[in-house]
């Protein structure tokens, strides 16, 4: 005999609405690594600051989760990324902002990433400050079925 809550997931009311994965999340003045990458992209990608300013941590305000949410949690925790040269490189190049193969400059920006990687890796990876965001609750009634 099926139940009223035959079909649903035991997860559903449940949302893990927010996982950021983003290195410069840590206060670019905490963190020397972010600043540098900061700055690097800076100076070679034009959309780079445009894009920082949509993408920064959302650090939603109770108000507006309370939206969202009838009740919830958030979570904060470390989650620092590690690369070797060619991944981290390639992290940076995969950016939407980023300079592309052919692009004007895109040898000196790529260069200029690397020897960024000389300079912090340590037996030869590198160590991102990174944090994770969740908020974990249930979701209002008026979004379960959106």
């Amino acid at each position: 005999m099926p139940t009223e809550n035959a079909g649903r997931s035991k997860f559903s009311g449940l949302a893990d609405v927010y996982s950021k994965y983003r290195p410069s999340y840590l206060d670019e003045k905490d963190s020397p690594i972010a600043a540098e990458i900061s700055r690097i992209c800076a100076k070679w990608c034009g959309d780079y600051l445009i894009r920082k300013g949509l993408n920064t941590p959302m650090r939603k305000s109770s108000e507006v989760l309370s939206g969202f949410f009838d009740n919830f949690e958030t979570k904060i925790f470390r989650n620092d990324l590690h690369f070797d040269k060619q991944a981290f490189i390639g992290n940076r190049l995969s950016r939407s902002y980023s300079l592309k193969e052919g692009d004007e400059h895109f040898d000196e920006y790529k260069a200029e990433l690397a020897e960024m990687f000389e300079r912090y890796a340590e037996n030869g990876v590198i160590t991102i400050p990174n944090v994770t965001e969740c908020y974990l609750g249930e979701v209002e009634e008026k979004y379960e079925n959106s």
